[in-house]
């Protein structure tokens, strides 16, 4: 249930401190995206494809990846799971709990 977001990308030659991502949701069919409406999201360190930290026995990663559980989009997005529940992002403002409310919803948890 629910979604999980993951980057991958090219490990740079040299280490990297402080690299500030954003994910986003690209619509292949519509030809459009949607950017995470959070702030940046950083990453303390990145070993580059040079540094000793880099390898991982004996062999040297190009790549890293990243996962995350969270990803606030600009429009309220959410499913029913059945009996009685809805699961989806958490509301921001008083129109996504009019959406919530008006598909049924009757309260809201955010964790």
């Amino acid at each position: 249930l629910g979604q999980a977001w993951e980057a991958t990308f090219p490990a740079p030659p040299d280490d990297v401190t402080k690299c500030a991502y954003r994910y986003i949701i690209l619509d292949d069919k519509t030809k459009t995206a949607v950017w995470e409406s959070e702030p940046n999201r950083f990453l303390d360190h990145i070993p580059g494809a040079n540094s000793h930290l880099a390898f991982e026995n004996g062999f040297r990663r190009r790549e890293w990846t990243r996962f995350d559980g969270n990803f606030v989009a600009k429009e309220l997005g959410f499913d029913w799971i059945p009996p009685n529940m809805y699961i989806g992002a958490y509301p921001q403002c008083d129109a996504d709990v009019q959406k919530m409310k008006a598909a049924g919803g009757t309260g809201v948890v955010n964790v």
